[in-house]
């Protein structure tokens, strides 16, 4: 049981991300997405990947913690991109709000943002409308430009995998360097960081009292990789067979799992959102 949902666990972080950079470019807009999120989002990959390539870490588990920098980086373009590029009038890549019909919207806009958008814009969408009527060829029609943002949050498990062969970490930098603690405070940077990254976006949800930019699949493929990774821990032979062994291996373990289950708890407080 314990391998099986570590590989589920893997599963679900592989394609985690893939339905967010779809929509940030169906969406052509990244409001709402937290900065602060995707800074300590990116951090905390970059430590992981860090420690991989400082101890000996498994040859894996180096490839998909790279994976993981990559795909944080094509979000930070995202972010860039539409933030400063897209919708910047100076810029030479600069893009006019696409006006398509009074409610503009991805279908996986919710039923409420509808209500709640309609009331405030139904009026200038009127007088829009007269404008243009008086302006642009029967048939074409106005509306106001949809705001989605992108972004969220997942837990990479640097510890994820363990039982496969290992790579030599950097022989120069093992010299010099207590890898062994090393390891142990990236480990728990890492956590913290995963950690603090859901709090920016929390609070961007509710002041903006949206969550219209956020891929459902996103947050879901997130929760259960982080809650599988925690069941892997949980059910594994050497948590559970007492005495030295399973001390060593909560030394070892303990800062993920508190990873797992605390992003688990944002998670849903995302959901709820």
């Amino acid at each position: 049981l314990s391998g099986l949902s570590g590989y589920l666990s893997i599963s679900f972080w592989l394609f985690a991300q893939i339905p967010q950079v779809i929509k940030n470019h169906t969406d052509k807009s990244v409001d709402g997405f937290s900065l602060g999120f995707l800074l300590c989002w990116f951090a905390g990959d970059f430590l992981n990947l860090v420690s991989c390539l400082l101890n000996d870490a498994m040859a894996f588990q180096i490839l998909l913690s790279g994976y993981y920098c990559a795909i944080d980086l094509v979000l930070a373009f995202q972010y860039y991109y539409y933030k400063r590029m897209y919708h910047n009038p100076e810029s030479r890549w600069y893009h006019p709000p696409r006006r398509r019909g009074k409610h503009a919207r991805s279908p996986r806009t919710s039923l409420r943002d509808n209500l709640e958008t309609y009331g405030s814009i139904d009026t200038e969408m009127m007088i829009d409308q007269r404008m243009l009527q008086q302006q642009q060829p029967q048939g074409q029609r106005t509306g106001v430009f949809k705001k989605q943002n992108a972004g969220i949050s997942k837990l990479v498990t640097s510890a994820l995998i363990s039982g496969f062969t290992k790579v030599q970490g950097l022989p120069i930098v093992q010299q010099y360097i207590d890898t062994e603690l090393l390891g142990k405070i990236l480990a728990w940077a890492c956590t913290a960081l995963y950690l603090v990254s859901r709090i920016p976006q929390i609070y961007t949800n509710y002041k903006l009292q949206s969550t219209r930019g956020i891929s459902l699949k996103l947050i879901c493929f997130a929760l259960c990789g982080n809650f599988f990774y925690s069941a892997s821990l949980l059910l594994s032979e050497n948590s559970t067979v007492g005495g030295d062994v399973s001390r060593e291996f909560w030394k070892a373990e303990l800062s993920y799992l508190i990873g797992a289950v605390g992003t688990v708890v944002f998670d849903c407080s995302v959901l709820v959102q």
